[in-house]
């Protein structure tokens, strides 16, 4: 829907205010990551332009056919460029990159030489919390849903290795010797991070004993990670070769 066309408008000089708003401008999603620009109210098959700059203006238009229209935004330059439809709407979805985050973008209506309302984009996204962490797991068991130990602790590799627009993956690995058997319990984790490195998401696991496959489950997890660590509690129960329910939490940091 969008390319790239040389505006008219870059020849620009300071003034003192900003010209009414005709289209209207949004951006929604998670910087860096996944961004909607939604633009609606702007005239129908018209041309318009998406400017941007890192600040506010305001600036004046001194060239070209919309000279005289009024800009909210610092030496801007150009983001997008469309042509637009019978609705005099559009929308689009891109990658922004982190350079990006806090962008100010404002669509200037060649048709009607008038300017949208300025929408900048996220400033905050949610911490990267990619890497292998060190640490341990503790599983406790619903007493009589399973035969064993009332509660068995793990030594902890987990690595989360793939963190996208707030969503994430991650394998956790937990080894532990009981009674002279080796123990091998792997976790894979999908879930969702937040702004504030809070995370959620569902695993599904399976127990290894020597070597050989003994059940596997699944469940749901909760908990915190950033700034190098990462802890979380997790619900589950056996859904294949066992009846075990179980709870129990896994901590771990970064080297």
């Amino acid at each position: 829907m969008f390319r790239v066309a040389v505006p008219a408008f870059l020849l620009v000089a300071a003034v003192s205010s900003q010209s009414a708003a005709q289209a209207t401008l949004t951006v929604t999603g998670t910087c860096p990551g996944s961004i909607t620009i939604d633009v609606s109210g702007a005239t129908p098959f018209g041309p318009v332009i998406l400017a941007s700059s890192p600040t506010p203006g305001p600036f004046l238009v001194t060239g070209g056919p919309c000279a005289g229209t009024l800009l909210g935004l610092a030496s801007p330059s150009i983001f997008k460029t469309a042509t637009l439809g019978p609705s005099g709407s559009a929308s689009t979805t891109l990658t922004a990159p982190a350079a990006a985050c806090g962008l100010n973008l404002q669509l200037v209506d060649l048709a009607a030489c008038t300017a949208s309302n300025v929408a900048t984009l996220p400033t905050s996204g949610p911490p990267s919390i990619v890497g292998d962490y060190s640490g341990s797991t503790t599983v406790v068991f619903v007493p009589g849903s399973c035969e064993g130990p009332p509660s068995l602790t793990f030594t902890a590799a987990i690595d989360i290795f793939s963190e996208f627009g707030g969503t994430f993956a991650g394998q956790v690995q937990n080894t532990t010797i009981f009674l002279g058997f080796s123990f091998l319990e792997i976790m894979d984790l999908q879930g969702t991070v937040s702004p504030t490195g809070a995370i959620a998401g569902t695993f599904t696991d399976s127990l290894f004993i020597d070597g050989i496959f003994d059940s596997s489950g699944a469940g749901t997890f909760q908990g915190q990670a950033g700034g190098g660590s990462i802890d979380f509690d997790f619900q589950g129960q056996d859904l294949v070769g066992g009846t075990c329910v179980y709870s129990g939490n896994t901590a771990g940091t970064m080297p």
